[in-house]
């Protein structure tokens, strides 16, 4: 009795460790909160850097057109070029990490996007240039929206704790 006892309490404790979900769901947190912390800190910083010369070159009353186009020439639309290099090199194994990894990329190319046109709207003094790069940027600010509300689901899902910064 004592044997069969036992060996009733090695199948229940072997049954219960072959699908370990704290296993997986750690990985999981493991994989969003780098993606969090670390990719997503990186990417901050490099478009802070990319969009730098812009702000400074739009800034004040005697703002200078030749400038900004400069500045969005040489050294915004490069510095994006760059951050979408640097979203391809990010690997994931979770699908929904991936599906994230895919919004990312998606509004950092529409803001590219966005540059482009700003660029060609500014070199032409075309208003209705200028009203389409309005229109692209108003759809970047949407999808950084929709990424990060996904990013607040899925950390819910898998019971990660955001902080406000």
């Amino acid at each position: 009795m004592k044997k069969l006892f036992l060996a009733c309490l090695a199948t229940m404790v072997l049954a219960g460790c072959s699908v370990d979900y704290t296993f997986f769901t750690y990985k999981s947190q493991k994989e969003l909160i780098a993606f969090i912390n670390e990719d997503l800190v990186e990417l901050g910083s490099m478009e802070a850097d990319a969009r730098k010369s812009m702000i400074e070159a739009s800034k004040g009353p005697n703002k200078d057109l030749d400038q900004v186009v400069a500045a969005i020439e040489n050294d915004a639309i490069p510095g994006y070029e760059d951050i979408l290099d640097q979203i391809d090199s990010w690997t994931y194994k979770k699908s929904e990490m991936k599906k994230l990894v895919k919004e990312t990329r998606e509004a950092e190319e529409l803001y590219l996007e966005f540059l482009h046109k700003r660029k060609d709207a500014l070199e032409a003094t075309d208003d209705s240039l200028m009203e389409e790069s309005d229109d692209l940027l108003a759809d970047y600010n949407k999808k950084v929206t929709t990424l990060n509300k996904h990013i607040e689901e899925l950390a819910e899902d898998w019971e990660v704790e955001l902080k406000d910064q």
